[in-house]
């Protein structure tokens, strides 16, 4: 395990800085690479330690320069490819430009806990951390082969001033799984160039540095929110924190169709079973349907026919819910539509139907020839009084008049 560093103030003090480096980088005691994490944690457990040191030694923290991180990252994916530690020979031409110093340390297999401790173990490595920098770039990356490749990359710019202006973002869309995120940075003076990082409740979301983000499974149950941060060449970084959204809700993968059972007969019991749900119910809520019109009190499992709904199809909406899953209502199909039954005498209709069972298109009520108003309103249905045809004594058409 090796490491190396490089402080270019000029091209022969460079060259032998490398040279000292490697040689006390051979004598360096190799250290376990941990098992690594995200990048974007990694990074920020780096940039902990380093300026922890700096504080420890009574300088500045250094300024988390994300153009600097890009350079940084490109090299140790380079490193990678050619899987070999060596310095980028370009990396002060690549960093911002209007630096007065520019240094580079490099790495190979150490965790991110560990990696600060070995460079400020090394005289080379630990001049550039404790120099007059003031911006850090980062660079971590773990490739297929389990190999870890590190770089920070240092400059130090003009005493920096900070943006007139730092706008609070805000987020803009439906906080739901597969839905899309926006961070909205706002007017910024002078008009910076933007990075963002979004997290969950407060843990980093790994790779989530883009403006717009599309909440997973992992998200549901925590609030999203994004650090939005300005960086322009001879101004301080800022970075401002969005709120945060609502609780990130998910959706059913797969929802069941209901499927109801039973004989849609006056006075049976029909049942709705619910079908597969992706992930399980936490709970469901019914609403019984005729003909597509909600039966009050109808808000359970079960069902039990009503006479109201003769010659009506049935139907049942299921509501599925979990916590902070969006409900999802499913629909049945329909059963046949309902049938009436036979009543032994005028007493027992009267009690399902008031003012009686008439035909469809029955007008009148004759009483001893004469055609007179309906009292009340009788049930009109074909085939309830074609069950019931007895109980029309004066053959009008009205079965149980009232």
């Amino acid at each position: 395990m090796n490491t190396v560093t490089r402080a270019p103030r000029a091209r022969m003090r460079a060259t032998a800085m490398m040279l000292f480096a490697l040689l006390v980088g051979a004598l360096l005691v190799p250290v376990a690479a941990g098992p690594a994490s995200a990048a974007a944690s990694d990074i920020e457990t780096i940039l902990a330690a380093t300026n922890k040191a700096r504080v420890n030694a009574g300088l500045k923290p250094l300024v988390h320069n994300t153009a600097m991180d890009a350079v940084s990252q490109a090299w140790a994916k380079q490193m990678s490819a050619a899987h070999k530690m060596y310095h980028n020979p370009s990396y002060s031409k690549q960093i911002p430009a209007g630096w007065t110093m520019a240094a580079e340390n490099v790495a190979w297999n150490y965790s991110s806990s560990s990696v600060v401790a070995a460079w400020l173990n090394s005289p080379g490595h630990r001049k550039n951390i404790m120099s007059t920098a003031t911006d850090i770039g980062i660079g971590y990356y773990k490739d297929a082969g389990g190999d870890i490749w590190l770089v920070q990359n240092f400059a130090r710019y003009a005493t920096p001033t900070a943006p007139i202006a730092a706008a609070v973002p805000k987020i803009s869309g439906v906080a739901t799984v597969g839905a899309t995120l926006t961070a909205n940075a706002g007017a910024w003076t002078p008009a910076p160039t933007f990075s963002y990082q979004w997290k969950r409740g407060t843990t980093v979301i790994a790779g989530a540095k883009s403006k717009t983000y599309v909440p997973t499974a992992a998200d549901i149950g925590s609030r999203i929110s994004v650090t939005v941060t300005g960086s322009k060449t001879g101004y301080a970084p800022a970075s401002r924190a969005s709120a945060a959204t609502s609780i990130v809700t998910g959706t059913f993968t797969t929802a069941g169709i209901p499927a109801i059972s039973g004989t849609a007969k006056v006075g049976n019991v029909l049942k709705v079973s619910l079908g597969t749900w992706k992930p399980a119910l936490a709970s469901a809520s019914y609403q019984w349907r005729a003909n597509g019109a909600a039966i009050a009190g109808a808000t359970k499992s079960t069902y039990t026919v009503t006479p109201i709904t003769v010659d009506k199809v049935i139907t049942v909406a299921v509501t599925g819910s979990r916590p902070n899953y969006v409900s999802m209502a499913k629909a049945s199909g329909t059963t046949k539509a309902v049938t009436g039954l036979v009543y032994k005498n005028c007493d027992a209709l009267n009690a399902a139907y008031p003012h009686g069972v008439a035909k469809v298109g029955t007008r009148f009520d004759r009483v001893s020839g004469v055609n007179k108003a309906f009292k009340g309103t009788p049930f009109f249905s074909n085939s309830l009084y074609a069950l019931n045809p007895n109980r029309d004594a004066d053959k009008d058409g009205i079965a149980c008049e009232k």
